[in-house]
């Protein structure tokens, strides 16, 4: 049995949650790439992109925070996994590169929306432009 593939506006909630994060993964990622290795943002590990994540400092369950690029880096698997973000080293990056005013301007943020979750409409709309975006990086 194959299995079909059903156009974006048929999909559930969560389907949807999860393109764009792959979208906006693929985004990250490749913004921070040089001939196809990433730098990982917590520990400096280099590695070929398709063996880092989408690191967040604030948790993706905060959707508030979720897709926001400021919150989102490339990171080694053992950063973003087995030292669950390595969320300290990450947010005193983070404070490095926005100031600290910004970061817990972020964090605030992410606590007031908490797990909120956005319109079906601003998920079709993010997905389709960051495919558009992906579609220029490869082109380059």
């Amino acid at each position: 049995m194959t299995k079909t593939r059903r156009a974006l506006p048929e999909m559930g909630y969560s389907e949807l949650e999860k393109k764009l994060d792959a979208e906006i993964s693929d985004y990250v990622r490749h913004k921070y790439s040089e001939n196809g290795y990433c730098i990982c943002y917590t520990c400096g590990a280099v590695q070929p992109i398709g063996s880092t994540d989408c690191g967040h400092y604030i948790v993706r369950a905060n959707r508030g925070t979720r897709y926001d690029l400021r919150n989102l880096r490339p990171q080694c698997i053992h950063c973003n996994w087995t030292l669950e973000g390595n969320h300290e080293i990450f947010r005193a990056k983070l404070i490095e590169e926005y100031g600290e005013k910004i970061v817990e301007g972020m964090e605030a943020y992410a606590r007031f929306f908490g797990q909120t979750r956005h319109p079906r409409e601003v998920l079709l709309s993010e997905i389709a432009r960051y495919r558009e975006l992906n579609k220029k990086h490869k082109e380059e």
